[in-house]
């Protein structure tokens, strides 16, 4: 198979660890997630070196980037089943299949990123959906807005992967930006610990990417909250809590998902704009 040629930017090329992630997970005996499509674009994307990115991404990394799209899948389908007419809006979409994992063909869907991004999405994964729209824009550039629409049947947001590339002061003006502006909406992301976000941008850096570095870190979502009234915390998720580690019979990977709850080192957020 032929390699596809592309070109990203430093923290955009970030999405191969995620859509590797998902191919060495559909490849395993016991798959998590089971997403065929991510393992597709693998193939088509890194056919020369198959396994580069397993050195990075041991079993915890495999497994963190599947929970953390299990997580966020259920919390669609359950957004969907309170909001049947609802759109979702997907931040930071890079290669993510999960409009193709959740078997939602009528719903109205976005995904939203930067215009190299999505461009090499367009060439993987072209759309020929009529619900859905790709948009090639920055998170910051307000006009997204205006693609999305009328939200009076409900928007759910949902950015993985994105937030801790940022310093605190950006992602809180995206917060104080967009509450105020999607009142009911509601958001769904990921975030790392001070001490994750040490260990995480190691790895990175060691992928060759040293200029894609996790500036924020969080724990207490109660702490987003105070940054402005129209934001509302719903829940909060643990990552490495799937039965396959807590569950497990190996010492240290029951090990990894208590500390990783006692740490609260990466977690999934879900707020209500109000």
């Amino acid at each position: 198979m032929k390699k596809i040629d592309f070109e990203l930017g430093t923290v955009q090329k970030t999405l191969l660890f995620p859509l590797s992630g998902k191919a060495y997970d559909a490849e395993s005996k016991k798959p998590i997630l089971n997403d065929k499509k991510a393992l597709e674009l693998y193939h088509k994307l890194m056919p020369e070196d198959r396994n580069y990115f397993k050195k990075y991404i041991r079993s915890i990394g495999v497994l963190a980037f599947c929970e953390r799209a299990l997580i966020i899948d259920n919390t669609i389908k359950d957004f969907l089943q309170r909001h049947p007419k609802g759109k979702i809006l997907n931040i930071g979409a890079g290669l993510e299949t999960s409009f193709y994992r959740l078997n939602q063909p009528n719903v109205a869907w976005f995904d939203l990123d930067l215009p190299d991004s999505i461009a090499l999405r367009e060439k993987l994964l072209p759309n020929t959906f009529k619900n859905v729209k790709y948009i090639a824009k920055s998170m910051f550039d307000e006009s997204w807005l205006e693609d999305v629409g009328d939200i009076k049947d409900g928007l759910l947001i949902t950015i993985s992967g994105v937030l801790p590339y940022f310093d605190e002061a950006q992602v809180k003006e995206f917060f104080n930006t967009y509450a105020p502006k999607l009142k009911g909406a509601e958001i769904i992301f990921d975030v790392i610990s001070n001490m994750g976000r040490f260990f995480v941008t190691r790895k990175i850096t060691q992928a060759g990417m040293s200029n894609a570095t996790l500036d924020w870190g969080i724990t207490n979502p109660h702490d987003i909250e105070k940054w402005n009234e129209h934001i509302q915390f719903k829940k909060s998720y643990y990552f490495l809590q799937h039965s396959s580690f807590r569950n497990s019979k190996n010492i240290i990977r029951r090990f990894i998902s208590i500390n990783n709850s006692f740490f609260k080192i990466g977690q999934i957020f879900h707020f209500k704009f109000v």
